[in-house]
């Protein structure tokens, strides 16, 4: 069933991302750092997502898992001492995490971030 569900989730960030068939998605592959999907565009991915699956989505934190869109202007008198991405650190989100949550029917960080990428989607 994890590998069914990997699949469905493939399809579904390949329609919502607009991926080409050509690029290879696996469990591994990154929402926001492979997909290019952050912002407004993340909150609205991970809502289809969760009512799409019906993956209970109340244990999900998203400033967790995403930057924010956009830029701030104040970022450039910190950058000379120390990166902006670099303070906000994220976990990063796979494909695998969401086939993880599509098995337990819940959002639960803990169980679904201590399985690796791999892990996550069996």
């Amino acid at each position: 069933m994890a590998g069914q569900a990997l699949e469905e989730i493939e399809a579904f960030a390949r329609r919502a991302s607009g991926v080409l068939p050509r690029r290879d998605l696996h469990s591994a592959t990154r929402i926001e750092d492979d997909l290019s999907i952050t912002g407004d565009d993340a909150v609205e991915f991970m809502e289809t997502f969760f009512a799409e699956f019906g993956v209970d989505s109340s244990g999900f934190d998203f400033g967790r898992y995403f930057h924010d869109e956009g830029f701030n202007p104040l970022q450039l008198f910190w950058m000379p001492l120390r990166r902006y991405r670099d303070r906000q650190k994220k976990v990063p989100l796979t494909l695998g995490m969401l086939a993880k949550s599509v098995e337990l029917k819940r959002w639960d960080a803990a169980r679904i971030e201590s399985a690796g990428p791999r892990e996550a989607a069996t």
